[in-house]
């Protein structure tokens, strides 16, 4: 990979901040009308946001194959070996919890993303879904998974 400027690092977080707050706008207006791509739709928030997150820990992910394992493995390893402030996390994994009864330590974070990712994966095949599945996706999934990210990246 290439070096950085700091102007790309400063373009790189931004844009994916913008990405993911854009899908996951686009995905609630969609969830009533078309619930496979609400699916994909919400995933790429999440991707978008693992990024973004990823990003503020000085990793950047520019590959052009397989991004979405690679995003993955590197979520995994900051979760399970590299996190500086534990104690915080898990102190802001336990509120996302009560929020949203979803989440209650950093190794389900990619977990969960894999999930997305593979439920993704099948609304891209012309399956067609049910619009609870669309809203229970997004509900259940893409939405606690940003309010854990985003409180990971406001309290480093």
């Amino acid at each position: 990979m290439r070096f950085l400027t700091k102007k790309d690092k400063e373009n790189y977080l931004a844009w994916h901040k913008t990405r993911y707050e854009k899908d996951i706008k686009l995905a609630e207006e969609l969830q009533e009308k078309d619930e496979n791509w609400t699916i994909i739709i919400g995933y790429y928030a999440m991707h978008n946001i693992t990024k973004y997150f990823l990003a503020t820990k000085n990793i950047f992910l520019r590959e052009k194959t397989h991004i979405h394992e690679k995003c993955i493995e590197e979520l995994e390893k900051l979760c399970t070996t590299n996190l500086q402030n534990l104690k915080d996390t898990l102190y802001l994994l336990k509120k996302a919890k009560e929020q949203y009864d979803k989440f209650f330590d950093p190794k389900q974070l990619p977990i969960v993303l894999r999930v997305a990712k593979n439920e993704r994966s099948k609304a891209n095949y012309y399956s067609e879904r049910e619009l609870n599945e669309a809203k229970t996706y997004l509900e259940e999934y893409v939405k606690p998974y940003l309010e854990t990210i985003r409180g990971l990246i406001e309290n480093d």
